[in-house]
């Protein structure tokens, strides 16, 4: 078995509707309230206001081009895994457009891309997945996360929030990056995995990621599991905790921080793993976390943590 993989952010960046500057985007959560959002046009937002308003791809290019602005990522030549809004099949045609714009926008992010992961929520922990799997061969890798929910799934129509109160969640933005470097100490990666299933199923696809966690933790401490106001996000693993019966106690706390960032897409899981990292680093997480994230298509994952500190 592989020795567990354990990393330092060298470098990072994270904006948000609601935060455009890393500091203050992940301390949203610790902001009282709920999400405080924007009014336009009697709508309630969490969006950008500067950002094109063309189609999906070019404020995707819009956000992108904010965060090049901001940092020196561009630059350097580490690999990237690139977390990316989820497609489905039907939207083939829509995936192979959104990666030609952005290797014609973005030529050296694309040349330096060593894979492409476009499921949505679920993309973080499959990101993790892949370099447990690639057995330690990237000593340095960046972590890229962009999306946005300022147009619906044709990629031209703006998009309107959920009126059913069972799905009031708010739509946002986001772009984000990590760069790991790969350490003997720092944030220790000790399971990551995922597993796929249509939405009937999807109990089922979470109780056996639930399950598997026994196996590396005794007790956990905090559960970053999905909530933002929509029923059908959080109902499947609500069904699915008790399967974490072994290794949670009263003690074990469960942080949903949609409820203050709004719905952020696939920019979700790298806000959450960036969140724990910065908690473990500021002394206020201690134990074992487990991060489960739920795309809206098929695919489920999750990934456990624990920090290691210098010996």
């Amino acid at each position: 078995m592989t020795q567990n993989q354990r990393y330092i952010i060298k470098s990072q960046l994270l904006l948000t509707g609601l935060a455009q500057d890393t500091v203050a985007a992940l301390n949203l959560p610790l902001v009282s309230g709920e999400v405080t959002v924007n009014e336009t046009q009697g709508t309630q937002t969490a969006f950008i206001p500067q950002l094109s308003n063309i189609n999906k791809f070019e404020r995707i290019s819009s956000l992108l081009d904010l965060a090049i602005q901001q940092s020196d990522f561009a630059q350097c030549d580490t690999p990237i895994l690139w977390l990316l809004p989820q497609f489905n099949l039907q939207q083939e045609a829509q995936y192979k457009l959104l990666l030609d714009n952005l290797k014609n926008r973005f030529p050296k992010l694309y040349q330096r891309t060593i894979k492409f992961l476009p499921y949505g929520r679920a993309s973080m922990p499959m990101a993790l997945k892949y370099l447990a799997d690639c057995d330690n061969k990237y000593e340095s890798v960046c972590i890229l996360a962009v999306d946005s929910l300022y147009f619906s799934d044709d990629g031209e129509t703006v998009f309107h929030p959920p009126t059913s109160p069972d799905n009031a969640w708010v739509p946002s933005e986001g772009v984000g990056f990590v760069v790991l470097d790969r350490q003997d100490h720092g944030l220790e990666i000790r399971h990551s995995n995922y597993d796929s299933a249509i939405s009937q199923e999807k109990l089922k696809s979470i109780e056996n990621l639930f399950s598997q966690q026994s196996d590396f933790s005794q007790r956990l401490s905090y559960l970053y599991l999905p909530g933002n106001g929509n029923k059908n996000l959080v109902t499947p693993w609500v069904l699915a905790y008790q399967t974490l019966e072994r290794v949670i106690t009263l003690g074990s706390q469960i942080i949903q921080t949609g409820f203050s960032t709004a719905e952020l897409g696939c920019v979700t899981g790298l806000y959450n793993f960036m969140h724990i990292y910065d908690n473990y680093q500021q002394d206020v997480h201690q134990g074992d976390t487990l991060q489960l994230e739920i795309s809206d298509n098929i695919y489920s994952s999750v990934a456990l943590y624990r920090w290691m500190s210098k010996e």
